[in-house]
């Protein structure tokens, strides 16, 4: 088989990596934080072999599945196949065992670890030779870099950066390059809060101890001053409070710059902002509920049933329920809400877990997620995995309900392995290779 038809990543890094077989070695996403990898092999089972997150946080497995390598945010661990634990601490790890920790996992797969931050993977297939930094996504990678938190440029070319952002980043992940420094909790440098400090040294009788003394007084004058409870100027709080804005601000009288100033300062009662969130989360199913869901005695009457089967470990899952699901199931809802006698009042999609049982897989020969299942009176009247937008899940959904009313359902027993398979035919190239000419 060509081999641009085994690797179908793009020039971001994000795609697919086939086996000359068709099945799939090697899923990457990208998302806002980094890269998500997910190596299977090549066998019926889709069993997975290694996955990280962009963090770095993941693992990889022996070839019966038993973990091997487990990586979490807060140490790491390499254990035998008959599960008992080799190797593992906390980061960071000591200076003198740094280094990498080599496991072949598969003849064409092998991962190199050293820390969370630096894990690699090399594959070699057919014509293919790769190697992929798994490890957590480093700023420097030209994701959120500091470049990217820019406020403005100085003269001379200094620029003004969002340390928000930046300090929030490091205290959730802690610093990527350097250790802290000695001085990360506790400065002797002249800086906001650190008055007490200074002033520990300072000898009794010095200028500087009655200067603060003084400036201690003033603090405590003006704490003592009696102020209004409530709002002089109007505004929620003294709406709460049923109190008049003041009119009247004794004596000496405003000028009439004060006088504008003040009737400036005036804030009428708005309220709060709310938000449509357009997207709602479709019901849970169990596996073993959805048959009494679709053909029992309870179903519903000239109802297209959809059954999402997704898988949470799969980012590609993930982000189409997050992003495009939750969406088209919020516009159907919104639609039968509007009109109950409309095409999108008599269609209903529900999510089923595909790593609960594997059921739905041995009954329809599928091995993969995401899936939909199409079902009208109990029948199944399509199949496929190729929705990959809110547009293209409304559009099968509702072609699917016309099917059904006209009786055009799949043969029983339907199976994805049978000879009568005509879905096949409508998966994107980008997502199979069952299509086309090799």
């Amino acid at each position: 088989m060509a081999t641009d038809r085994l690797d179908l990543l793009n020039a971001e890094g994000e795609g697919t990596i086939y086996y000359p077989s068709g099945r799939i070695a090697l899923t990457v996403c990208k998302s806002p934080d980094g890269f998500f990898h997910t190596f299977t092999a090549d066998s019926q089972r889709f069993q997975v072999l290694a996955n990280f997150d962009s963090d770095g946080i993941g693992g990889a497995n022996h070839p019966d599945g038993r973990p091997w390598l487990v990586v979490t945010r807060d140490g790491w661990s390499l254990s035998s196949p008959e599960g008992r634990k080799l190797q593992g601490g906390k980061w960071p790890r000591p200076a003198g065992a740094r280094e990498a920790i080599s496991l072949q996992l598969a003849p064409h797969l092998s991962v190199d670890f050293v820390d969370r931050q630096n894990i690699r993977a090399h594959l070699k297939l057919q014509g293919i030779e790769r190697t992929f930094q798994c490890g957590e996504f480093s700023r420097r990678q030209g994701q959120g870099s500091y470049l990217d938190k820019v406020v403005r440029t100085l003269p001379g070319g200094k620029l003004e950066l969002d340390m928000g952002p930046i300090r929030r980043r490091i205290e959730e992940v802690g610093s990527v390059y350097v250790s802290r420094g000695p001085h990360h909790l506790v400065t002797a440098q002249p800086g906001l809060g650190n008055l007490k400090s200074m002033l520990a040294s300072v000898r009794a009788g010095s200028p500087i101890t009655a200067m603060v003394a003084q400036l201690d007084a003033t603090q405590g004058r003006i704490r003592r001053i009696n102020t209004k409870p409530i709002s002089a100027y109007g505004g929620a709080h003294a709406a709460k409070h049923r109190a008049e804005p003041l009119a009247d601000f004794g004596s000496p009288p405003l000028s009439k710059g004060q006088l504008r100033l003040a009737d400036g300062m005036k804030r009428a009662q708005s309220a709060r902002p709310s938000f449509d969130l357009r997207r709602r989360k479709l019901p849970l199913i169990s596996v073993t509920d959805l048959d009494e869901h679709v053909a029992g005695p309870g179903a519903p009457k000239d109802t297209l049933f959809c059954a999402c089967v997704l898988a949470d470990w799969n980012p590609v899952c993930a982000r189409l329920d997050n992003q495009h699901l939750q969406a088209a199931w919020y516009e159907l809802s919104e639609a039968a809400a509007a009109d109950a006698n409309c095409p999108a009042a008599r269609v209903r999609l529900v999510r089923v877990d595909g790593s609960e049982s594997r059921v739905l897989q041995a009954r329809h020969g599928f091995r993969t997620a995401p899936m939909f299942l199409f079902y009208y009176q109990g029948s199944l009247v399509d199949a496929g995995n190729d929705v990959r937008s809110k547009e293209e899940m409304i559009e099968r959904a509702l072609a699917a309900l016309a099917l059904g009313r006209r009786g055009e359902v799949l043969p029983q027993g339907f199976s994805f392995q049978g000879s009568d398979n005509r879905v096949l035919d409508k998966i994107n190239r980008d997502m199979s290779l069952l299509t086309g000419s090799c």
